[in-house]
């Protein structure tokens, strides 16, 4: 593309040396690398955008052209953390670094802008070095002005980026080993970018073919929403509810680049208490292998990580105001038109309830139960009978009571003649209690079978607010959380303060009865925590908790819970989680999914229980779904083995038993002949 160019002014940039190879990380990976030149040009508003590589002589370049805007600034193209998108919540870009991405694959980089009403195109280029000496040496470069080429796309208006000598470069940011070829472009470039981006974008190969990028497939019925959130801004969504889902496609939440799936999303969202029950109850209906697409928040935008390990902060799930905004958008917008898709909500079928919890107690066994930390009183029949069980409650206030182990075919019943309270109803694993005004200590009666048991109640008049563990043990620079029980009579915000002396950090709850600490990385002493508040009866409050940091344990195994989950086991330090799939839109589908998430170090597989597979009886039924389950466990656990992020996902059974049992896979062996 040769052609004069005259000097129109320097061009002025800074920031220390190190900070370009930092902030351009993010961006070693070449579709990802590609991926983000694209979402600049979307974001300066073009609707066409070209990616085309070309050969000059012995070598290539990479051209992306869009036909938006034009480049308003040039300061930002020779800067860092300046960019003209970063006030624009509507746009990803914030720190000016995704448009130098180019340096991490290619020699040099030449930025060439036409504006609307101009005639000639304004441009300017640099090599990594050159760049340096930028940013860190004062140096000023020059803007300069041409004629628009011959072979120039830009016509009118736009921008064209061109990456000139693709793989060549400084070894200390282009990895000249890395695969940068136009067939990785074209197999890769749907993932990180959302639909309306990839509708815009046109590929071209070195012999001028020209390409369409599919947007991931959607099969089926297309849900399209565009709305607003208040106080939380733009949100949008492209679902799809199919009938034939494959690994490739879920569900996925979106900032401006992929976070995560919706599974992933709505679990650690359940992490907060306040919005367990939303989050739980959304799941139950989008968080299934039939729906899929994205659904995109902006707000979330500020929670990104880009790159390689794309996805969202912890911090994100830890701001309960907003997530709750999303959930309850969710819940309202998506949920019932997806549910109108399905044919409505799932049936409950008791008889593949008992199936399921049946699986889940004999894997359990195999491996453990996974940790739990609801509020709900857990009464254990096999420890009632040695230790009695304590319910303490304030008069007036009411609870949960759950047992957790139970015979098969024996429903337990209750007698609160003399527990100082009423209860919702007199039968059942899971009863509502309701203190009675009268403090004092009562007994509960509960018949389980021919065993009778005497549940402790405490009553008070009033409860004082305590730390639910006021000792405490941790290992340095980890994360443990305080909790206040009993709170009720706390006026206003508390205060809470660290000890003398500790390095460690506390980010306190939005309501101030919770707060994270983060453990100094010594372990010399003991650490303290100081709470102090207002009660209602006018008097200070002030609560101390103690934390012994300890050296790191070699190996430390995962505790299991008091009362078993109903859906989940952990085998090998790995959580598995079984869910059932009913419903007409599932009568074509295979009998078994899984679905890994190594994010979180768990997978769920899904049962099809309206495969015919499950026809016939009880006992024919539970031994497939327990040589599904069985197959599913022994594939995932030999695809993260392998490190295979992808391969059988969407195996069935009969395919997954030929893959471990050829690859002689000693799990599938060992839990085969314990299932059996």
């Amino acid at each position: 593309m040769p052609s004069t160019a005259r000097v129109v002014r320097k061009l002025t940039g800074g920031i220390s040396r190190t900070s370009l190879r930092k902030n351009t990380n993010a961006y070693t990976l070449w579709v990802v690398a590609v991926a983000e030149a694209i979402w600049n040009e979307f974001d300066a508003g073009a609707t066409k955008i070209l990616c085309k590589m070309v050969k000059r002589g012995n070598k290539i370049d990479l051209w992306i052209w869009g036909n938006g805007l034009g480049i308003q600034r040039w300061e930002p193209i020779v800067s860092l953390l300046d960019s003209p998108s970063a006030k624009d919540p509507g746009k990803r870009g914030k720190d000016g670094s995704g448009c130098k991405a180019g340096l991490r694959h290619a020699k040099e980089l030449v930025f060439m802008s036409l504006l609307a009403g101009q005639r000639q195109l304004q441009t300017v280029g640099f090599t990594a070095d050159e760049l340096e000496a930028i940013l860190h040496d004062g140096v000023q470069p020059d803007l300069k002005e041409m004629e628009i080429p011959a072979d120039s796309p830009l016509a009118g208006h736009g921008t064209l980026l061109v990456w000139k000598d693709i793989g060549n470069g400084p070894v200390m940011y282009v990895d000249h080993k890395e695969d940068r070829s136009f067939d990785l472009l074209l197999a890769g470039l749907a993932g990180p970018l959302p639909r309306k981006v990839v509708k815009t974008l046109t590929l071209i190969d070195t012999a001028g073919n020209r390409h369409t990028l599919a947007p991931r497939k959607l099969v089926g019925e297309l849900i399209e929403l565009v709305g607003e959130i208040p106080g939380l801004g733009p949100v949008s969504c492209e679902v799809a509810v199919t009938t034939k889902p494959n690994r490739h496609d879920s569900l996925m939440v979106w900032a401006h680049d992929p976070g995560c799936s919706i599974g992933q999303f709505l679990r650690h969202a359940a992490r907060v208490p306040a919005n367990k029950d939303l989050a739980m109850s959304i799941a139950k209906v989008l968080d299934s292998p039939l729906i899929l697409g994205e659904v995109t928040c902006v707000a979330f935008a500020d929670y990104s990580i880009r790159g390689a390990n794309a996805g969202f902060m912890q911090s994100l799930f830890a701001d309960e105001e907003t997530v709750f905004l999303f959930l309850q958008w969710l819940q309202t917008g998506l949920v019932p038109k997806v549910l109108a898709l399905l044919g409505g909500p799932q049936e409950e079928d008791t008889n593949d309830d008992r199936l399921a919890e049946a699986l889940v107690e004999r894997f359990q066994r195999i491996g453990a139960a996974p940790s739990d930390d609801t509020d709900t009183h857990d009464l254990d029949t096999g420890k009632l009978a040695t230790t009695p069980s304590i319910i303490t409650l304030e008069c007036g206030d009411s609870c949960w009571i759950e047992v957790g182990r139970v015979p098969d075919g024996i429903t337990p019943t209750w007698n609160p003649t003399n527990a100082g309270g009423k209860l919702g109803q007199n039968t059942g694993k899971r009863v509502h209690f309701t203190a009675g005004a009268q403090p004092g200590d009562f007994r509960l009666i509960l018949h389980v079978g021919n065993l009778v048991h005497r549940v402790r109640v405490e009553l008070k008049q009033r409860l004082t607010p305590r730390l639910r563990q006021r000792t405490r043990t941790g290992e340095p620079d980890q994360i443990i959380t305080w909790k206040l029980d009993y709170p009720k009579h706390i006026v206003g915000q508390l205060t809470w303060k660290l000890g003398d002396g500790d390095s460690g950090t506390l980010e306190v709850s939005k309501d101030t009865l919770s707060a994270r600490h983060r453990l100094p990385q010594v372990s010399d002493r003991a650490r303290e925590i100081n709470i102090e508040g207002r009660l209602d009866d006018g008097t200070t409050m002030r609560l101390n908790g103690i934390v012994m940091v300890a050296p790191p344990v070699p190996s430390r195994s995962k505790s299991s819970a008091r009362r078993p989950s109903k859906t989940e086991w952990v085998i090998n330090g790995h959580t598995y989680e079984l869910v059932l799939l009913r419903g007409y839109a599932a009568k074509d589908l295979q009998p078994c999914f899984i679905d890994p998430d190594d994010a979180d170090d768990r997978t769920k597989i899904t049962l099809n229980m309206t495969h015919p597979k499950f026809d016939g009886t009880a006992a024919l039924a539970e031994r497939v779904a327990e040589l599904e389950v069985t197959a599913a466990i022994a594939g995932d656990e030999l695809r993260r083995r392998q490190n295979d992020l992808d391969t059988m996902r969407s195996l069935n059974a009969e395919e997954l038993i030929q893959q471990v049992s050829e690859r002689s896979n000693e799990l599938f062996t060992m839990l085969r002949g314990l299932a059996t």
